[in-house]
């Protein structure tokens, strides 16, 4: 089933301060995303029919990642014989496009839509632009600065970035406003395994790893 309900990617309480069972997306939205569709709508809140748009071409995006990772699975060889891998690459590129491009929109005509402009940093992290989302996790702060999970989306860019006392300043800001905040603690030792491994690594005399940049 795609629709996985574990992952709220769009139903944060309040317009984005909710919990985020998985702060970086792997899933398909849950159909909380589409509620929350819904009540924008129905408030008739500026840019809500583009969010929309957008939130539909970002579920395509995972429904295809979801196909991609399943076809190596030996239960489904058949279904998916014959399709190349360039389907799947293509397919993904257009639909993080096509959300890219109405979020934006739905930005142009809300620049205080905070929900919009946190569901185009989760589209950046997919596509590793790691910048352009932490300036839309910002942005998110700007309109609504008790948003604690915008801090540890943030924390995971700059985790994904190598910048590991940029990510813990991160993961404080979160636990600052909800010292409760299961994905931010996650973050946090995320971060502690990763200097820990930099640390043995030194010790070893490895050459360090390259970080290549993502940002498109």
């Amino acid at each position: 089933q795609l629709l996985i309900t574990t992952l709220a990617l769009l139903a944060f309480a309040g317009g984005c301060g909710g919990p985020l069972a998985k702060p970086i997306p792997d899933e398909m939205p849950s159909k909380e995303a589409y509620k929350g569709v819904k009540r924008y709508s129905e408030k008739k809140v500026i840019g809500a029919a583009s969010y929309q748009r957008g939130v539909v071409a970002f579920s395509k995006y995972f429904n295809i990642k979801h196909q991609e990772e399943e076809r190596d699975d030996p239960l489904y060889k058949d279904k998916y014989r014959g399709i190349p891998d360039e389907y799947f690459t293509d397919k993904k590129r257009e639909y993080l496009a096509e959300a890219k491009k109405h979020f934006r929109k739905a930005i142009g005509q809300n620049p205080d839509f905070a929900m919009a402009h946190h569901t185009l940093g989760l589209v950046y992290i997919e596509s590793g632009e790691y910048e352009l989302a932490i300036a839309e996790f910002r942005e998110v702060l700007r309109i609504k600065p008790v948003a604690d999970n915008a801090w540890v989306n943030m924390g995971h860019c700059y985790l994904r970035q190598g910048k590991l006392e940029r990510a813990k300043e991160a993961v404080a800001g979160a636990l600052k406003i909800n010292p409760d905040n299961k994905p931010a603690v996650e973050l946090r030792r995320a971060i502690e395994r990763e200097e820990q491994r930099e640390r043995e690594s030194k010790v070893r005399g490895d050459v360090p790893p390259f970080r290549p940049k993502l940002e498109k």
